[in-house]
């Protein structure tokens, strides 16, 4: 992503603004000049306006009341993308516009920037040196928990939420705590169940009397399930004495009942049957005296058939009278037919006329009209539109050019008449050279006399100085003998060394005397020979001025000259090439000319047809070959009806024959025909009058016939609904289900009274002897279960009671419940604790694998930033476990990063900041904004700095703000933009 241009409406300070931003771009301006504002509206754009609930600065405009602008931004994939932001909600209404002019809102935006938010951006991309001020006093644990944190969320939302974790696990539990919930729960746990133990003693006797009533409640439960047993078997006991008599008869119709073979018989099945062969026989009668009719009509039907018998089908002949109006339609179609031909063939004649063709219409199919002929038409005519074109500003040309040589010549002519003959610009140059020989020997006689001047002041200066130096000398030599006289060395020793320098000195300066004289003498002869010349040189030179004009006019006129020539030279070979040129094109012209007569005579158009009208032509005769085809198809459609109106005519003739009708026209005959059919429609209506009366009548017998064979199915199922064979067999079967029916009914009536329980407890007795037996029996059995329920109940009584007087006592039940109540609440308890406990096992546990998988390499990019940035000073840096941050100089020595100085610590920040953007490059190229990231550095470390931000140029726009000029000045003015000092207002950038 690339950041391309900045439009700020309204911003703050900032009002009508507009930045065009390069891959490396330097905001550069005094504090208050709006670096940190065009950071923040970078965000705001990107990211929306800060909420009035957020601490961040709002910038609402001071002097305008449009909020918000837009970016101008590169994708790689979508390309450019402008990102507009107005005031509107809460953060602000955004549309994303793309080159498509597709238009998008926030969830678009969202996409586009890899579902990055603010606070991510701001910790990994744009930061400044506040946003980690102790960097060197960080542990590894702490920087890869920084570096964690940013990395994931941009924030440390994830470590808040840890240590929220870690202070509700606190809240809950500590090992040795005695404030936290669980800890306080265990205790009173501990007291309680101390307190269920010593109640516990003294409530053994409850616990019996519980177990006894338990067990006393099951015995009871159990006598009272015997009791109803008991009963109920009495009960049908007694019940069975009273109805022995009736339960007899019951058994003997049952087993009489089982003796009669069960068969379905249906349900009124003789009076069925009865009824059936009744409406047979009145069906047969009605029958016969149908078919007697319907053989009547039959008879008629038969005689009136033979009258109506025709040779050819009627419908065949009513088809030749509806297509009456279709033969008199395709008369008048041949006649519109032959109009159209004529008029067809009309116009043909007129195109060959109008294009002077000397052919037969029949001959016009034969011309090439194809797409290949047109586009020839097209590319030659075109051709030589072109070169006629072109010939004639050819021609123009070469007019003009010949005008251009014309003039060039004379101009020629007259600065040749100007110049000097080649003897003559020879003296001239002699002349000047010989007159710049005299101002130069001048010149050096001048110099000759100022240097012998020079040297004569010198000379008369030296004496003065000489004189004082015997005088010296002589004193000197009195110190040194008296300093041998009185044996004082250092003072003979400095005597002798200043009398030596004396010495030296003198010979120096008479040495240079002596040269002074020779060099004065040589100048003074060569002043003499100056002069001499001077004076030779003098007699034959003239005015030194004149002459020097005289020849840089002559110059000016030959340079001049041969630029004219060189002009000439050109303008021939030009006009060579334009006739070169007018050549080549004649030559094309012919070829064209050529291929368009050829055009001509494939199209068959006379010799002196112009040629610009060839493409009407080629049109006028694709016209005229398509009327050749129109008239061709206008005879054809015209033979086609004249054949369909000869064949109607031969099949009305056909038909009429058999008909013994005489055929004279189509018309006439139609006519005839038309008569007959009506005839023998006449004779139809009889038939069909005879044939309505027979239908229904067959309709009947069929109806009639149909219910006799279902009289006789009725009759059939009958029978095998009683599995009988015939009549007979089925009413025998009749007289047994009506004496089954009659035991059932009788059964149904008795089941009323009896019940199946009673029936089957009387089968399993002979007599009612054994019943009565039975009966004493259950009376005795009774007897004894109702005294031992009556002895239960006094025994539980009696428990009630005993229980009651220990339960006014209820101490154990209550600390037993409270107990309970405690350990299932402590138990959710545990459970939270637990959760929290996970959470940050698996929180740490994620932190652990990014320090194995991510810090070594961003270490790694560290260390190589950070070697960079101190200019190969430092080429390590060291994290070891809980001890600080360590760096290393090349040589090996390790310092603490507490011991480095305020610009190096800065500079070892930037560098793990600049390898973590590194990190994220690849997935998130964003633009990094630094905002006086380098206050502290020196001018080599500035410089080192630049270098390593070039490096990133390539992978990141880098967007600097700063307010130094020393960091200015390490980048080019055209990625520098000034910003002047904001006042009250801000005028357009």
């Amino acid at each position: 992503m690339k950041i391309a241009e900045v439009h700020i409406y309204g911003y703050g300070k900032l009002e009508n603004i507009h930045f065009n931003l390069e891959r490396l771009q330097v905001f550069y301006g005094e504090n208050e000049a709006g670096k940190s504002t065009i950071m923040s509206f970078i965000h705001s754009i990107l990211f929306g306006f800060p909420t009035k609930q957020q601490s961040e600065p709002r910038y609402e405009p001071k002097y305008s009341s449009k909020y918000g602008g837009k970016l101008v931004c590169m994708f790689k994939k979508e390309g450019k993308v402008t990102i507009e932001r107005l005031k509107g909600k809460a953060t602000g209404d955004v549309t994303v516009t793309f080159e498509d002019g597709r238009v998008e809102g926030e969830k678009t935006l969202e996409k586009l920037l890899g579902n990055v938010d603010q606070q991510t951006y701001s910790a990994i991309f744009s930061f400044n040196l506040e946003g980690l001020q102790n960097i060197h006093r960080l542990k590894e644990e702490e920087l890869n928990r920084y570096l964690f944190s940013a990395g994931a969320a941009g924030t440390d939302r994830l470590f808040q939420m840890e240590t929220s974790w870690k202070k509700e696990m606190d809240t809950l539990f500590k090992k040795a705590g005695r404030k936290p919930t669980i800890n306080k729960m265990l205790v009173e746990l501990k007291q309680l169940e101390k307190e269920i133990k010593n109640t516990k003693e003294k409530n053994d006797q409850y616990t019996y009397l519980l177990n006894e009533r338990k067990s006393m409640l099951k015995a009871l439960e159990k006598a009272d399930n015997d009791k109803e047993q008991y009963q109920n078997v009495h009960s049908s006991l007694v019940f069975l004495m009273e109805n022995w008599e009736l339960l007899e008869e019951y058994h003997t119709d049952s087993a009489k009942l089982a003796s009669l073979q069960k068969k379905d018989f249906p349900v009124n099945g003789l009076e069925r049957l009865n009824e059936l062969k009744r409406e047979s026989r009145v069906l047969e009668a009605y029958l016969e005296t149908l078919l007697e009719k319907q053989e009547l009509i039959q008879r008629k039907l038969d005689i009136h058939k033979q009258d109506s018998h025709l040779p050819e089908p009627i419908g065949q002949l009513q088809q030749y009278l509806d297509q009456q109006p279709l033969f008199i339609k395709w008369q008048d179609q041949i006649i519109d037919h032959e109009r159209e031909i004529q008029q067809v063939t009309d116009k043909q004649k007129d195109i060959i006329r109008e294009l002077g063709l000397g052919i037969n219409v029949n001959d016009v199919p034969e011309i090439d009209t194809s797409l290949i002929v047109s586009e020839k038409i097209n590319r030659f005519i075109d051709r030589k539109l072109t070169l006629e074109n072109s010939k004639q500003v050819l021609m123009t040309s070469l007019e003009t050019e010949k005008k251009e040589l014309h003039k060039t010549e004379k101009q020629c002519e007259e600065i040749e008449s100007q110049l000097l003959s080649e003897e003559e610009y020879k003296v001239l140059q002699q002349s000047v050279k010989q007159q710049s020989s005299v101002s130069s020997i001048r010149q050096q006689l001048d110099w000759t006399e100022q240097q012998i001047k020079s040297t004569n002041r010198n000379r008369h200066k030296k004496p003065s100085m000489s004189i004082g130096m015997p005088v010296a000398a002589i004193l000197l030599l009195c110190m040194i003998a008296w300093g041998i006289i009185e044996t004082n060395w250092l003072l003979s020793g400095l005597a002798l060394s200043v009398f030596s320098f004396i010495v030296w000195n003198g010979y120096v300066n008479k040495s240079n005397r002596k040269q002074g004289d020779a060099h004065l003498v040589q100048l003074e002869k060569a002043a003499d020979e100056l002069r001499s010349k001077l004076t030779n040189e003098g007699k034959h030179s003239s005015s030194l001025q004149e002459q020097e004009e005289k020849l840089n006019k002559q110059v000016e006129l030959r340079n001049n000259w041969k630029q004219l020539i060189i002009h000439l030279e050109q303008q021939q070979e030009k006009l060579q090439r334009i006739m070169k040129e007018k050549a080549d094109m004649n030559v094309e012209l012919e070829k064209v000319e050529t291929e368009i007569e050829t055009i001509r005579e494939n199209l068959l158009l006379p010799t002196e047809f112009e040629w610009r009208w060839m493409k009407e032509a080629f049109h006028k005769i694709k016209e005229l070959i398509g009327l050749f085809e129109k008239r061709e198809r206008y005879l054809e459609e015209k033979n086609h009806l004249q054949e369909k109106v000869t064949n109607f005519q031969r099949k009305i003739e056909k038909s009429l024959l058999p008909l013994n009708i005489s055929f004279v026209t189509v018309e006439e005959a139609l006519i005839k025909l038309k008569s007959f059919l009506q005839e023998v429609e006449k004779k139809k209506m009889i038939l069909e009058r005879l044939s309505e009366e027979a239908e229904p009548l067959k309709v009947e017998i069929r109806q009639k016939e149909t219910e006799k064979r279902k009289l006789v199915q009725e009759m059939e199922k009958l029978f095998k609904s009683a599995q009988a064979t015939d009549e007979e067999e089925f009413r025998k079967i009749a007289e047994e289900a009506r004496e089954r029916e009659v035991l059932v009914q009788r059964q149904r009536m008795m089941n009323t009274q009896i019940n199946r329980d009673i029936y089957n407890l009387y089968k399993t007795f002979s007599t009612k002897q054994d019943v009565e037996k039975a009966k004493k029996e259950t009376e005795r059995s009774l007897e004894a279960v109702l005294s031992t329920i009556k002895n239960n109940q006094k025994r539980l009584a009696e428990i009630k009671y005993e229980l009651s007087i220990l339960e006014e006592g209820n101490q154990h039940a209550e600390t037993l419940h409270k107990f309970e109540e405690k350990k299932a609440e402590l138990k959710e308890l545990a459970l939270q604790w637990s959760k929290y406990s996970m959470a940050q096992h698996v929180f740490q546990k994620t932190i652990h694998h990014y320090k194995e998988t991510k810090l070594p390499q961003l270490i790694e990019l560290s260390e190589r930033n950070f070697y960079q940035l101190t200019d190969g000073k430092y080429n390590r840096v060291i994290l070891q476990g809980e001890e600080m941050i360590e760096v290393e100089e090349a040589e090996g020595t390790r310092y603490k990063a507490i011991e480095l100085s305020q610009g190096t610590k800065e500079q070892l920040y930037l560098a793990i900041r600049l390898a973590l953007v590194q990190s994220f490059t690849e997935t998130h190229p964003f633009p990094i904004i630094i905002d006086d990231g380098v206050v502290n550095f020196d001018l080599y470390r500035t410089e080192a700095f630049g270098k390593v931000i070039r490096k990133l140029e390539a992978s990141n726009q880098i967007i600097l703000l700063t307010c130094h000029s020393h960091v200015r000045d390490q980048f080019s003015k055209g990625e520098v933009v000034l910003m002047k000092k904001l006042t009250s207002k801000v005028a357009n950038v």
